[in-house]
């Protein structure tokens, strides 16, 4: 029973530190947008958020599937420092020398093409100067996935603020104080990450020394492969819509997009802060053989996690004509309805956050490829028509709906592979209330409103999640204990 306590009190010590952490990291760049849209063209913008779009699909393969399967991996070396080290130490080694081969040869393409191509979609410059903290920032994810396995919050939230206030430092001095433009935003992301990855990996070695053995890598890369082609096809996943209305409409089309989805990234930044904290307890609970109930305690356990996503996206949907109000000046008009359709897919997502566990639990990679390319296919049947008919609303519509059955489908095989016994009830309860505020908003942007009704719909909606936690259990006088408890 005590060691219950404790681990329930941990865990709510480690989301409060997560959850300060994610308020920084998630108001920082949304302090930045008013900045951004106000000297950055939708265009410029627009450019921008191509760069990182095709600059993420690149640097997906370089990983190989060795991002993905770290956490998995981890769990059979954490109790020896030296395969740990070797772990991390080849996984990186195996990355850099993929991404300097990969980073040749785009340069070529480019200087081939004479930049005939590449400067109707992109600048080559910015392009690189993205490529390059991208690849720095998946290093950096492996590393983090080490630190947050071995429960050390204070480190990733430490090492993310700082990150994300000095890539805010730079961006503003470069709007501010020089011509760079819209460069600064790619600067900023180069050096605020390579500052973090010096850290990651300067504590890191200073824990486990340096080692490297070759057998511990090529069965990492021998893991990780199999998932090249999900990775690759997770890429253009994530980023198909910036790409397709790039391809149907203009890079100015796409930099209104990228607005609003920034915002709506806001609720996927909670769940990876609330994951950092009930990851490494997921696993925990699925690799214990001992407890048949195991089932029902993870489904219980994540209940919460859920209604925490839930409610945040609840609020940031009721607040989204105040936020694009302060935002976005005019010409970014439209980015609203985009923020809240992708909202919601990005609250569903929270069941495949939890789906990608249960798969990995045995190594089904084979089934996670397979499905990844479902998903493609889904994106590319649902999206081009709706983006072609109805221009940016049209293509988060179709990332809506495409994730949203991708997530069904990712709880259908997760189930397979681990049975997580959902409180159901619980669930719905939390859902309708989320869905019922996100379609009064949706219906308040297309009909005219006055400040009263604006009010009154958010303080409406904070006081049923408050109702709705008590109701179902989750807000109690236990669990704010729990997350109050001091000691040990």
């Amino acid at each position: 029973m005590s060691d219950k306590i404790s681990n329930a009190g941990m865990d709510a010590k480690r989301s409060v530190i997560y959850l300060i952490q994610m308020l920084i990291t998630a108001a920082v760049p949304l302090a930045l947008l008013p900045l951004i849209t106000r000297f950055i063209t939708p265009e410029l913008f627009g450019m921008y958020a191509i760069a990182q779009a095709i600059s993420t699909i690149f640097v997906g393969i370089t990983g190989i599937g060795l991002v993905e399967t770290m956490e998995r991996n981890y769990y059979d070396h954490k109790h020896d420092k030296k395969e740990l080290a070797s772990l991390i130490i080849g996984n990186i080694l195996v990355m850099t020398i993929l991404f300097i081969g990969i980073g040749i040869l785009l340069s070529t393409i480019v200087k081939w093409s004479s930049g005939a191509i590449v400067d109707q979609v992109i600048d080559p410059f910015l392009f690189f100067v993205v490529f390059i903290g991208v690849f720095i920032t998946s290093i950096n994810t492996m590393l983090m996935f080490v630190a947050r396995n071995e429960g050390k919050a204070i480190r990733i939230a430490t090492i993310s603020i700082t990150t994300s206030l000095l890539n805010a430092s730079i961006v503003v001095y470069g709007l501010l104080y020089t011509e760079l433009g819209v460069y600064s935003l790619g600067y900023g992301i180069l050096i605020a990450n390579l500052v973090a990855l010096i850290l990651y990996f300067g504590l890191f070695a200073k824990e486990c020394g340096w080692h490297i053995n070759y057998l511990i890598t090529f069965r990492a890369i021998g893991r990780g492969i199999w998932l090249l082609p999900r990775t690759l096809a997770g890429g253009l996943n994530t980023q198909l819509d910036k790409i397709i209305i790039n391809i149907i409409g203009n890079t100015a089309a796409v930099g209104i997009y990228a607005i609003g989805q920034r915002l709506a990234y806001g609720i996927f930044l909670v769940m990876n802060a609330l994951q950092h904290v009930f990851a490494p307890r997921l696993y925990t609970f699925m690799l214990d053989k001992n407890k048949e109930d195991n089932g029902q305690r993870v489904g219980h356990y994540l209940t919460v996690y859920f209604y925490l996503v839930a409610a945040i996206g609840t609020l940031a949907v009721t607040l989204s004509g105040v936020l694009i109000a302060i935002i976005a000046p005019e010409i970014y008009s439209g980015s609203e309805l985009v923020f809240i359709v992708l909202t919601l897919m990005y609250v569903n997502m929270f069941f495949g956050k939890v789906a990608g566990p249960q798969m990995l639990l045995n190594y089904k990679t084979k089934i996670i490829t397979i499905q990844a390319y479902i998903y493609l296919l889904l994106n590319i049947i649902i999206m081009i028509p709706s983006t072609y008919y109805w221009g940016i609303y049209g293509a988060a519509i179709g990332a809506m709906m495409a994730g949203t059955i991708n997530t069904i489908i990712s709880i259908w095989l997760g189930q397979k592979q681990y049975h997580i016994k959902w409180p159901i009830k619980k669930l719905v309860y939390i859902y309708i209330v989320f869905i019922f505020f996100l379609a009064t908003r949706l219906l308040m942007t297309v009909t005219e409103v006055n400040y009263i009704t604006e009010v009154l719909h958010i303080a409406t909606a904070l006081m049923t999640i408050i109702i709705i936690g008590k109701f179902i259990g989750i807000l109690n006088v236990e669990n704010i204990k729990i997350l109050l408890n001091k000691s040990k």
